[in-house]
């Protein structure tokens, strides 16, 4: 949106580099030091022009390049950095930023960047917590956490982390860099880093006693093999923590916990939880045993068991990794000072809800497990009556789930929902879940009161379900940018859960490569969902993909009947071959429902428009009201790629105002990404007028 001074604001990536000793450099050979720095800027140009890049300001030795994507900015940084002559410091960065008429960035990214940057040491190129969440792949793997630090003349604290080499050895990170503190505080400082503090690089300014240390695997026979996987699965966690922002123990100090002396360390370093647990292999069998204790009660507060084949062992830690993130992620509101639990059994309980739902209920498709879902959540509220994330989490099962279970009980379950949204929000009116529970309340064609409610809810990184929800909500009302922001912000709360990816939000802004690699990554590890499959296959022309999915039985979910693949394979066909024969038989396929019948706008719809058939699919589409939409039945499809017809095409407007998007657009200003677009042949601004008068 534009401000009074011209400029607009987007989301970018931000890369700020410096040369390393500049001004030393310049006060022995100052000649030497201007080639050096020429060359780099040769050096620069031609490695932001090789990713789309582009350099909008210089100073001296320093340059600020802006990318379109976080993996282009952090290849070139990488490519940049790797010259010895002359070091440089690296950052980067993903933010909010302004654009000048003249090209020029400001704003709060371009500083973060900055200051990020001036952390680096020579060599090195660090990034944040953001550029982290954003980063899948190989590339994000090599990402190491250097801890959380509070920027220079700023006030937030962010996560920091160093792109390690592709060929692996010591990473070049941060500068440890003490300041300037009175003489008795600097002793303290000094004494606890002889203590090994500052050798874990975990940098936390929230309030003591709230760390969890990860305590390294006991391993039990295998060999290399399984002490590898014991130290993959104990990096994963020490990095989506510390990336989620949460104050961790790692390594030798987390091991010292359990020894003699652990009660001191434990007091001295401020731990309230440790994790800890062993690896076996039996035969050709993996046997995983973990626990989380409570370090002050002496307590356990639960426990878990998997086992799975060794030579699967990619998946079993991505099964694992998930199961303890979504567990250790859940303590985050319950280790708060203020407002948090005190009570081990409360503890117990939300620990085993949080379990429930990631391990064994998912998609919500096994009743039983629903109800002792419930059944643990309403225990936790009785137990820890002041705890506002008890409630919020059992009105948020209950608005969510009610769709799952017998109608009789959705009106009950709404209502209790309404009373526990009531409570959580008089002890905590920021409560997160309390906000995605009055979302998932309301009606899908609500969207002023949907916007209200989940837009406006608080961003806890270690929270996933809030941007989960509020990235449907975004892609609902055509705005795929920032939806694309908010499930990347909801992958790096848990990036090995099967219920979070990015392969539908890449797939929706375009990014197709980008998409392919989240497939890619998520397919090694978990049996991606159908529809996203489907949907990137189509985006991407990719004709054998398609015909290998609709050939291969275990890759189609039990919902596809027979009838459904052999439509399927008729559209394929049709838009395969681009034959008048194969697109009459896919056409007719499509448009064979039942007068009165439900308008699948996911699938008919969106495939009438792919291959061209724009006046059957708006026709189509006309056929379903407001009321017609539902969580499975959304208007997100009208801004997929394959709708891009229908969305050039002046009827759009008048569908979408049908369904009350173009109500929800004026009211509010929020318009759809595709009205900025380029080639759009009319202006949705003043289509809305003109619908508007018509009404009137």
């Amino acid at each position: 949106m534009a401000s009074d001074t011209g400029a607009t604001r987007k989301l970018a990536s931000i890369v700020a580099i410096d040369v390393a000793g500049y001004s030393r450099r310049t006060e022995t050979d100052e000649a030497a030091a201007v080639r050096a720095v020429a060359a780099l800027r040769e050096r620069i140009n031609e490695s932001a022009g090789a990713r789309g890049g582009r350099v909008f300001n210089t100073a001296g030795d320093g340059f600020m390049l802006e990318f379109p994507s976080v993996y282009s900015a952090l290849e070139a940084a990488e490519e940049i950095a790797s010259a010895d002559d002359p070091q440089v410091r690296v950052g980067v960065h993903l933010g909010d930023v302004s654009v000048t008429p003249s090209g020029d960035l400001l704003g709060h990214g371009v500083n973060v960047a900055a200051r990020i940057q001036q952390m680096a040491s020579p060599g090195a190129v660090l990034a944040s917590g953001d550029v982290r969440r954003a980063i899948r792949g190989t590339l994000g793997e090599r990402l190491k956490p250097q801890g959380s630090v509070r920027l220079e003349k700023m006030t937030e604290v962010v996560p920091i982390f160093a792109l390690a080499s592709a060929e692996g050895g010591k990473v070049k990170g941060r500068r440890l860099k003490l300041p300037m503190l009175p003489l008795a505080v600097a002793i303290a400082v000094v004494a606890v880093a002889a203590l090994g503090w500052f050798a874990s690089q975990q940098f936390w300014s929230g309030p003591p006693a709230q760390r969890i240390a990860i305590v390294p695997f006991s391993t039990l026979g295998g060999g290399e093999e399984v002490k590898a996987f014991a130290s993959a699965v104990t990096d994963d966690l020490a990095s989506v923590l510390s990336g989620n922002g949460r104050p961790i123990v790692t390594g030798d100090d987390a091991q010292a916990l359990t020894g003699p002396g652990g009660a001191d360390r434990i007091h001295r370093l401020g731990v309230r939880l440790i994790f800890g647990g062993t690896v076996a292999r039996e035969a050709d069998q993996l046997k995983v045993r973990v626990r989380l204790d409570d370090a002050r009660q002496g307590v356990t507060l639960w426990t878990a068991a998997l086992d799975g084949p060794a030579a699967r062992s990619e998946q079993l830690q991505a099964q694992l990794g998930a199961r303890i993130i979504a567990v250790l992620n859940c303590t985050s509101r319950a280790l708060r000072p203020k407002g948090g639990l005190s009570d081990p059994d409360a503890m117990t309980l939300l620990l085993k809800a949080c379990d429930i739902f990631e391990d064994q209920v998912g998609a919500g498709d096994d009743p039983q497990q629903i109800f002792a879902l419930l059944d643990t959540s309403r225990q936790l509220t009785q137990k820890a009556p002041g705890f506002a994330a008890g409630h919020s989490l059992l009105a948020k099962f209950d608005a969510y789930y009610r769709n799952y279970l017998p109608p009789a009980m959705n009106e009950p379950l709404a209502t209790e929902a309404k009373l526990e949204i009531d409570k959580a929000l008089r002890i905590d009116p920021a409560d997160i879940d309390a906000h995605v529970a009055l979302y998932l309340l309301r009606p899908t064609s609500d969207f002023v009161g949907r916007d209200r409610a989940i837009m406006g809810a608080s961003f806890d990184p270690s929270w996933a379900y809030g941007e989960i929800f509020r990235g449907a909500f975004l892609q609902d009302v055509g705005r795929e940018q920032e939806g694309l922001v908010a499930y990347q912000r909801a992958v790096a709360a848990n990036p090995l859960s099967a219920d979070q990816d990015l392969v539908l939000p890449l797939t929706m802004t375009g990014q197709i490569s980008e998409a392919k690699q989240e497939l890619a990554r998520i397919s090694r590890l978990w049996p991606l969902p159908w529809i996203e499959r489907f949907n990137l296959y189509q985006a991407d022309h990719d004709w054998s993909g398609l015909q290998a999915f609709l050939d291969t039985p275990s890759q189609q979910p039990k919902i596809l009947t027979a009838a459904n693949i052999d439509r399927l394979k008729l559209v394929v066909t049709a838009a395969r071959t681009r034959a008048p024969r194969d697109l009459a038989r896919a056409r007719t396929a499509l448009m064979d429902l039942p007068p009165g019948a439900p308008i699948p706008l996911g699938d008919r719809v969106l495939q009438l428009s792919w291959l061209g058939f724009v006046d059957d699919a708006f026709s189509l589409a006309n056929r379903a009201s407001r009321d017609d939409l539902s969580p499975s039945n959304p208007p997100t499809v009208l801004f997929m790629p394959q709708a891009l017809p229908m969305r050039q095409d002046r009827r759009f407007m008048a569908l979408a105002a049908r369904w009350g998007l173009v109500d929800y657009w004026t009211r509010t200003g929020k318009w759809p990404d595709f009205c900025s677009g380029p080639g759009l042949p009319y202006d949705c601004k003043s289509e809305a007028a003109k619908l508007a008068g018509k009404r009137s």
